[in-house]
């Protein structure tokens, strides 16, 4: 991806997973910084002949991290607790942070203090565009159009409100309507009290409370309502296993987005479910 950077200068960056890691600590930061606190991302630029470094600081005054949990905080399902309480989520997204960082080539650091706060610092070189990379990006053209996009309804389930809005705010640049569920048995509720066709897609997080995703997918699929078998559902998921999408497959949804959320991944992928259905019901 070419990115326009100051003094009229473009890099050559994949745009997508630098942004995934951005808010993965972001979303870090939300969660141990207790309402009230601050939350700031600062990025400084350096440019030289041939590339650019980029350095990404997150700073909250939250409550900080333990000096034991910094150092296994970036290895695979690792959790640290609050007033002995493990906090929701996989314990993947330090671990997602580091692997990603590692393989773009760049460096991640922590400094924090419990009570202090948290300072997470990323660094990220990037080789400047030339004019002929610079001339095809200009030109770079969606997979979707718009129009297929534009009015459409969409039931999204998701238990994080930060998540949901971000989701939402995402699909309403496309003029798409998205009405939140909270947990996989409210989404069941809303789809079958709606009725047939109300909703054009679901977008099913698969790690909610009361009923999760996959559970939730199971039982749409089997409600005695017309549309209950085509409507297509997205999973929605920083889960990274093996086998991920055959399991969704088995679940009865139609394709798994990884979090954080890249919108034309998202649109693309609802584009072709809508095409694929409007084939369907014309033949």
């Amino acid at each position: 991806m070419i990115v326009d950077g100051c003094q009229g200068r473009y890099v050559m960056m994949d745009i997508k997973h630098v942004e995934r890691i951005l808010v993965n600590l972001l979303t870090n930061s939300v969660k141990f910084t207790p309402a009230g606190g601050k939350i700031t991302l600062q990025v400084n630029v350096l440019y030289h002949q041939n590339h650019a470094e980029h350095t990404y600081i997150i700073r909250d005054n939250g409550i900080g991290i333990r000096e034991s949990f910094q150092k296994k905080m970036f290895l695979p399902f690792e959790q640290d607790t609050v007033d002995g309480e493990y906090q929701d989520g996989t314990g993947l997204g330090l671990y997602i942070c580091k692997n990603l960082v590692d393989l773009l080539g760049g460096t991640i650091s922590c400094k924090s203090s419990t009570g202090m706060g948290t300072e997470f610092t990323v660094r990220m070189t990037y080789s400047l565009a030339n004019d002929e990379q610079i001339a095809l990006g200009s030109n770079r053209t969606l997979n979707y159009e718009d129009r297929i996009l534009y009015g459409k309804n969409i039931l999204l389930a998701e238990d994080n409100h930060i998540v949901a809005e971000v989701i939402i705010k995402i699909l309403s640049t496309k003029g798409i309507h998205a009405q939140l569920a909270r947990d996989g048995q409210e989404a069941v509720q809303l789809f079958q009290s709606h009725g047939p066709y109300y909703y054009q897609a679901i977008l099913m997080d698969l790690m909610m409370p009361v009923m999760d995703g996959s559970e939730a997918a199971r039982e749409i699929r089997q409600i005695d309502q017309e549309d209950a078998k085509s409507i297509p559902i997205i999973a929605l998921t920083a889960d990274i296993s093996e086998n991920l999408q055959e399991r969704c497959l088995e679940d009865g949804m139609n394709e798994c987005i990884c979090k954080p959320i890249d919108p034309d991944r998202l649109f693309n992928c609802l584009a072709h479910e809508f095409e694929k259905n409007s084939r369907e019901e014309t033949n």
